[in-house]
């Protein structure tokens, strides 16, 4: 297994949730991981924790070709993030990231 340096945790993504019953849900921008490990200057995530991050960080030249490596090694979707994109430590329970804008 591989292991992070630095500020970086290695995710396991899970699937993009599309639809919950009957209800199509929106496209919101984030996604959900489940960290399996962290590097040495990460102090507040823990392998097992369930966080949220912005998709927009899996979309980069330079993120999509570190997912390629990490694919040739695992079976499984993984991703290297840095720990300032993880927003929140989610639940099991928590199915969707809503954000709601405030008003002007």
């Amino acid at each position: 297994m591989l292991r992070p340096l630095g500020s970086r945790v290695l995710v396991e993504l899970e699937p993009h949730v599309e639809q919950i019953g009957l209800l199509y849900v929106p496209d919101t921008g984030h996604r959900f991981a489940r960290i399996l490990r962290v590097g040495p200057g990460v102090k507040d995530l823990a392998p097992g924790d369930r966080i949220c991050f912005p998709e927009a960080r899996l979309i980069s030249r330079f993120d999509r070709a570190i997912t390629a490596v990490l694919a040739a090694h695992d079976a499984r979707p993984l991703a290297l993030l840095e720990r300032r994109d993880a927003l929140f430590i989610c639940d099991d329970n928590v199915k969707h990231c809503w954000v709601v804008p405030k008003d002007p």
